[in-house]
């Protein structure tokens, strides 16, 4: 049984989802009877020797006791204003450098902020994963930027990476930027984005064991994700789009040991050659062409037909309305090209294998997974329909209808149905 593909594009994926010195004056003070000098150096005439001795002492006349008050005075004033001109200076300096460290950080946050403006707008693309060139260019620009103002910065590190489309000789300055801020989620996204194209599954695991600890992947994701990997056949590939769809599952396969027979593909991922290599030694043929876009995964999938590839359905609907093979619903997947009968293992699988933690959950996130649901739940109301077991479908039509309700699509399911 199949689903009009306009039912895919509307149900097909869900919205998307950085030394000033001190100077001192020191004086020593004698009594002396000479002529009346302030401060003198006196000589002494030795008459074995033709040269003058320096005496090491220096002499005062006391008769002139109100002169020296005098100069003491001078002195002291003389000290007093030679010490706030160097305050002066000091403080003008110092203002200086703390109006110019002001404006550094200012432009580096601004850079900082259209960089993620530019690296977000690539992340929502919904028919590609690469830059454009355009994109690309503004990046590499402000990149520059950032490495003059502080090439040793968290900023300029991690940007580096992002703006490195998961190039593996990055690595270095993912290291750095780890080292400076562990705990940043983009950090360990593109930690374990390295440890995948690497295929260091030790590393993976225990990066993945982290992010659960630290809630950096949402519960909602590592809930969708278990219905997700409980819907591939045996010996499956699953496509998924970018992060969390692909970690979640992730988890699922590698600490909790589930499904090892499936193959999880990052459709953002196969950008690094690394990747598309590691992909090409297990047996997948790829054409690339220098983009990862719509084209590219439908060519993928024409490719490789012995690989039973199923498209996950947080793909962008941009990918399913460009596959040339029909699209089967497989419980929370899209199995291009399976002319396979699914109605029975969906049966199974809704009745018996998927938790549905998230059709429970409230949260905007929830919601969105939520719609993802429904390509399967249409699918099984239309076969107890045709099974005439009308108790079952009327179970199944709740919760189509509590879906539709929450996530504000019962006008579009009720056109569907009619």
């Amino acid at each position: 049984m199949r689903f009009k593909i306009f039912l895919l594009i509307f149900f097909g994926s869900i919205q998307f989802c950085f030394t000033q010195g001190k100077v001192e004056n020191a004086t020593n003070n004698s009594n002396s009877n000479s002529a009346p000098v302030l401060f003198e150096m006196n000589t002494i005439i030795n008459s074995n020797s033709a040269e003058p001795i320096i005496q090491d002492t220096i002499q005062f006349n006391s008769d002139d006791q109100d002169g020296y008050i005098e100069y003491e005075k001078n002195q002291e004033l003389k000290k007093v204003k030679t010490k706030q001109q160097k305050t002066a200076s000091v403080a003008s300096k110092d203002k200086l450098i703390l109006e110019k460290s002001e404006s550094s950080a200012s432009t580096m946050e601004v850079l900082n902020q259209n960089f993620s403006s530019v690296y977000d707008e690539i992340r929502m693309q919904g028919n590609q994963r690469n830059p454009t060139l355009e994109q690309q260019e503004e990046l590499n620009k402000m990149l520059q930027t950032i490495e003059k103002i502080d090439s040793n910065s968290f900023d300029y590190h991690i940007m580096k990476v992002k703006a490195g489309n998961y190039e593996v000789n990055n690595y270095y300055h993912l290291a750095k930027a780890n080292e400076l801020n562990a705990l940043n989620l983009e950090v360990q996204r593109q930690l374990l984005a390295y440890y995948t194209i690497t295929a260091d599954t030790t590393f993976m695991k225990l990066t993945l064991d982290n992010q659960f600890k630290n809630k950096q992947i949402p519960t909602e994701h590592i809930d969708y994700g278990s219905d997700v990997i409980h819907s591939l056949p045996l010996n499956s590939t699953v496509i998924t789009h970018s992060f969390d769809d692909s970690y979640s599952v992730l988890f699922h396969q590698l600490s909790n040991q589930e499904r090892q027979d499936v193959t999880v593909i990052n459709l953002d991922f196969c950008q690094s050659k690394n990747y598309r290599d590691l992909l090409v030694k297990k047996g997948y043929q790829i054409a690339y062409d220098g983009k990862i876009d719509t084209k590219f995964l439908a060519d993928f999938v024409v490719q490789n037909p012995s690989k039973n590839i199923n498209l996950a359905m947080t793909l962008p609907k941009d990918y399913f309305l460009n596959q040339t093979e029909a699209l089967a619903i497989c419980g929370l997947v899209f199995a291009p090209g399976n002319e396979m009968s699914l109605e029975v293992f969906n049966q199974s699988l809704w009745e018996t294998r998927l938790s549905k933690k998230v059709l429970f959950t409230e949260t905007e996130l929830g919601k969105r997974l939520s719609k993802n649901y429904l390509p399967l739940l249409l699918n099984l109301s239309q076969y107890y329909q045709e099974k005439n077991q009308l108790d079952k479908k009327r179970e199944i039509d709740d919760w189509i209808t509590k879906i539709g309700k929450k996530t504000s699509v019962s006008d579009q399911l009720k056109k569907l149905k009619d």
